[in-house]
């Protein structure tokens, strides 16, 4: 993938060069200048605008105008950054913390690059709005309208952006259709979300992990490295069904270079099992733990099973029960799977059942019940009971 000169760090890839390029586009007639005029407004009024801007500012219009695309790319830089801390905020459901005086800063900065038609700040505009306007009087509405002008001036992420928002709102044939557009443009998360609709099945588009398959490889080829792995998942259920153009090893390993913590975990089971690879344990190992330091739920779960000695696995020689309660603890807290926070607080259960530990455990069964265990309940009983008959013990001593 091509690196563009920008400071700015994309939500899923860095843009291409031509995507870069096109983002930062504005038409000059919306300009506004100095004196408050507007450069259209002076065409239409019939004034050689060049001579006007070099009269009153002493500078020429060609000046004025690079001038005020790198004031706006510097603006638009900005509001991704702290896009990265408002989503992380909401994540967290720690919305309080975002600063509403910092919100509206952003938002009129925004506005005023925005109304000068430049094509990033619309999209930035969109999304602010989308995903923290209900935190200082706006709506998802708002930002939608914003989104949709920045589609229109051909923003790169505008599509996928619309996909998504009609993803969320479960209006599948709206999604497909923004998704479909963002795939004509060569928007790799467009054609992404494209085929995780045809490989989960959604609404109108039916199930078909063979067109999955091939989309997934276009989005791979575009530089989606969330794609590449989802093809190595496809080839593993079935080699015969899903070539791929490289070795899954191979492919993996591009997608660890972009830091994806999923190729990390499908590379070490890999490992693990001795699957298309050599049998290396302790590169599995390796691996399940740095993928686990990203926060990859699933890898927090694995990295308690390794350590866990009631787990029998192969790797016997990495238990260690403060470990295990360690790796346990974290993926329990981990807000990004459910099925991982309840498989680890009965695991949690278990390590408090043979510990002794019996109320700790009861907390831990019950806290899996509220993710979804149907066992919970009655490993919680049990362990009130026994917690009770070594309080009776105890006191008979």
């Amino acid at each position: 993938m091509s690196q563009s000169s920008s400071p700015r760090i994309p939500r899923w890839l860095r843009e291409q060069s031509e995507q870069h390029k096109q983002n930062r586009t504005f038409n000059s007639d919306y300009l506004i200048l100095p004196d408050g005029n507007s450069v259209g407004d002076l065409r239409r009024g019939g004034t050689d605008v060049d001579s006007y801007c070099i009269d009153r500012f002493e500078i020429s219009l060609d000046h004025l105008i690079e001038d005020a695309r790198q004031r706006f790319e510097f603006v638009t830089d900005a509001a991704v950054y702290l896009f990265g801390g408002i989503m992380a905020a909401i994540k967290l459901g720690e919305p309080g913390i975002l600063l509403k005086d910092r919100l509206q800063m952003v938002e009129r900065d925004l506005l005023a690059c925005a109304q000068q038609d430049y094509a990033d700040a619309k999209m930035q505009l969109g999304l602010l709005y989308s995903s923290a306007g209900k935190y200082f009087g706006h709506t998802e509405e708002e930002g939608l309208a914003w989104m949709l002008r920045a589609f229109n001036s051909n923003h790169s992420d505008a599509p996928s952006e619309l996909g998504n928002y009609y993803l969320c709102k479960e209006r599948w044939d709206k999604a497909a259709s923004f998704l479909r557009k963002g795939d004509k443009r060569k928007c790799a998360m467009s054609t992404f979300r494209l085929a995780q609709m045809y490989h989960q099945g959604a609404g109108p588009i039916e199930q078909s992990t063979q067109k999955a398959f091939k989309l997934y490889g276009q989005a791979s080829m575009r530089g989606y490295p969330e794609a590449t792995v989802e093809m190595v998942e496809l080839f593993l259920t079935d080699p015969q069904a899903f070539p791929l153009p490289a070795t899954p090893e191979e492919l993996l390993h591009e997608a660890i270079k972009d830091g994806l913590p999923k190729a990390m975990f499908w590379l070490a089971d890999m490992f693990e099992n001795g699957q298309h690879v050599q049998q290396d344990l302790n590169e599995a190992a390796r691996l399940y733990k740095q993928a686990a330091d990203l926060g990859l739920a699933a890898a927090e779960l694995k990295m308690g099973n390794i350590h866990d000695e009631s787990h029998h696995d192969a790797f016997t020689s990495n238990k260690d029960v403060k470990q295990a309660i360690y790796w346990y603890e974290r993926a329990a807290k981990n807000p990004e799977n459910d099925e991982v926070r309840k498989r680890a607080f009965l695991a949690l259960g278990d390590i408090g059942m043979r510990t002794e530990r019996y109320e700790q455990a009861r907390d831990w069964f019950l806290n899996a019940v509220h993710f979804g265990s149907v066992t919970g309940h009655r490993l919680a009983a049990q362990a009130a009971h026994l917690h009770n008959a070594q309080q009776r013990s105890s006191g008979d001593k």
